[in-house]
C-alpha cells in the first residue's frame, strides 16, 4: 500500500535487538520520469541528513531500498524514536491538568523550543508547508519542567530556499497556529509572547 509504515525489530549486531521504523511508498511517475526523478524515499532521506547537518534533529535513516522499474516503489528505515510526545498531544492531553505554576513554566519551555526550532530552520533557509502540532515531538518529557529538545518528523513538505519571501517566512508559523488555535489551552497571549521571542531571536 501506498503510504504504510510500520514498526519492526532488526536483530542488531551481538544479538542486541533495535526498533526500526519502516516507511513505504509508490512512485509518483511513470514510464522515463521514475527513472530520472528521486524517489520519495531517496528525498526524504537527503532531508533528514539536511536536517541533522543544520541542527534540527529528526529520526535517522538507516536504508533505503527501491524498486525503480514500473510500478516503481521505495522503503525508507529509520530509527524508532522512543519516550517522545507531540506538540497537538502536549497541548490537547498534557497542559489542562498542569497548576498554574508549572503552565506557566511550561509553556514559556515550548514557546523557547519552538523558537529556536524555527529559527534554526530559517538560518538553514529551510522552509517546511506542513509544519503543523502532530509533526514537532518533544524528548524526555517529564510533565513538569517541560521539554529537553525538538525532533521534526514528517519531511515531505520540507524544501530549502535559495531566499525568503514575506510569505514564504511566515506561513510555517501560521500553519503552526492554525493547527493549536481550537485548543482552549492556548490562549492568544501565548501566541503573543511565542512571536516576541521568534523576533527578538531572528
Amino acid at each position: 500500500k501506498s503510504g504504510e509504515v510500520f514498526r519492526a525489530r532488526f536483530a542488531g549486531r551481538n544479538d542486541k535487538p533495535f526498533d526500526i521504523v519502516c516507511r513505504h511508498s509508490r512512485s509518483d511517475g511513470r514510464g522515463v520520469s521514475i527513472l530520472k526523478r528521486p524517489s520519495r524515499a531517496q528525498r526524504n532521506l537527503r532531508r533528514a541528513v539536511r536536517l541533522l547537518h543544520v541542527g534540527v534533529d529528526t529520526a535517522i535513516p538507516l536504508a533505503r531500498i527501491e524498486r525503480r522499474s514500473p510500478p516503481g516503489s521505495s522503503w525508507l528505515v529509520t530509527e524508532f524514536v522512543a519516550d517522545v510526545v507531540d506538540l497537538d498531544q502536549i497541548v490537547l492531553t498534557l497542559l489542562p491538568h498542569l497548576d498554574q505554576r508549572d503552565l506557566r513554566k511550561v509553556k514559556a519551555a515550548l514557546s523557547q523550543a519552538l523558537v529556536e526550532l524555527f529559527a534554526r530552520l530559517y538560518d538553514a533557509r529551510l522552509y517546511h508547508r506542513d509544519l503543523k502540532a502532530s509533526n514537532i515531538l518533544f524528548t524526555h518529557w517529564d510533565g513538569r519542567e517541560g521539554p529537553v529538545g525538538t525532533m521534526l518528523v514528517d519531511l515531505d513538505g520540507l524544501h530549502q530556499r535559495r531566499w525568503w519571501t514575506a510569505r514564504r517566512r511566515w506561513q510555517p508559523l501560521v500553519r503552526l497556529a492554525a493547527s493549536l488555535r481550537e485548543y482552549p489551552a492556548v490562549c492568544r497571549p501565548d501566541f503573543a509572547r511565542f512571536l516576541h521571542r521568534y523576533l527578538s531571536r531572528v
